[in-house]
């Protein structure tokens, strides 16, 4: 069968609703490519930096339905800010395998982070640490700001034998990437089944699974007697606010926390909520506008 690719640009701040659309009805997940001249104008105050999230749906009887979904979830979200129109277009099933493979590249990011499509041979450099992945849902494959922000936190603050909980873990790339650092029996946890279904995928192909627990769960009804050094919430600054009591008493006395998924409209809102907490920020990263902040426990 052939193939519809779809495809939009939209302003930052609408990146993380629509790729969960895209992500949903789409086969694989979606591709997240930041561009810097956009081809329609979206809007004078929007962030300099655009977006475009393109997907693909097999040209079956499920195409219109599922094309249904993403057209009138695009015309809701239009209300609520000026984006891009939905492009289209058919694409033969002998070329979607290598077109849709061209949306993910190997990624150096950080000090020595690479991550590898599982479908690419490469050998690596020294002292770089390779973490594999079948892409899919690009929020979670070191693709987009957020992801790149709390890549290169774990790099920095990662010990031998520490424990990561990942609240929000998506692919699962960043308690790979930790493991391979040293980082020992580690926890991720997301309501997705989609996102847990393709990060145990992910930890088997880097041979973690004896190392890295992975639930479908949400942080309300999760629950841990264990504690972790590290903790990691990269989902929306509502998410990060509300659950800081409960990452507190995850973590050990000494614990991080990195936070993320959020621009930089809203890091006073994150800033105030922190403050009246038992947290402190020892670090900033602002890739492209969005926000990624490293957290201590204040123990003083």
């Amino acid at each position: 069968m052939d193939w519809l690719e779809v495809s939009i640009e939209v302003p930052s701040e609408f990146v993380e609703p629509l790729s969960n659309i895209f992500f949903r009805y789409g086969f694989k997940g979606v591709s997240i490519e930041t561009i810097n001249e956009s081809s329609k104008n979206i809007s004078e105050t929007s962030n300099l930096f655009s977006t475009k999230l393109t997907t693909y749906l097999l040209k079956d009887r499920s195409l219109d339905e599922k094309y249904g979904y993403i057209d009138i979830s695009v015309k809701l979200i239009s209300q609520l800010g000026n984006i891009g129109e939905i492009q289209t277009k058919d694409i033969k099933n002998q070329d979607w395998d290598e077109i849709w493979k061209k949306h993910f590249p190997l990624l150096k990011i950080g000090k020595n982070s690479v991550i590898v499509p599982n479908w690419i041979e490469y050998e690596p450099l020294d002292e770089e640490v390779v973490i594999r992945l079948e892409p899919g849902m690009a929020f979670g494959t070191g693709h987009h700001p957020t992801t790149k922000g709390c890549i290169e936190f774990l790099e920095d603050i990662v010990n031998t034998g520490d424990r990561i909980i990942d609240i929000g873990c998506g692919s699962a790339v960043l308690l790979i990437l930790g493991c391979l650092n040293g980082a020992s029996d580690s926890v991720g946890i997301d309501i997705d089944q989609f996102a847990v279904k393709g990060a145990k995928s992910n930890i088997d192909i880097n041979n973690l699974s004896d190392t890295i627990s992975i639930y479908e769960n949400s942080i309300e009804n999760f629950n841990s007697q264990d504690s972790f050094e590290i903790c990691v919430v990269n989902v929306s600054a509502e998410i990060v606010v509300d659950n800081l009591d409960f990452v507190e008493n995850l973590l050990t006395k000494d614990g991080s926390l990195i936070v993320s998924g959020f621009m930089k409209n809203k890091l006073d809102f994150v800033r105030d909520k922190i403050r009246s907490s038992r947290f402190k920020i020892i670090e900033e990263k602002n890739l492209e506008g969005w926000m990624t902040l490293l957290l201590s426990k204040d123990n003083s």
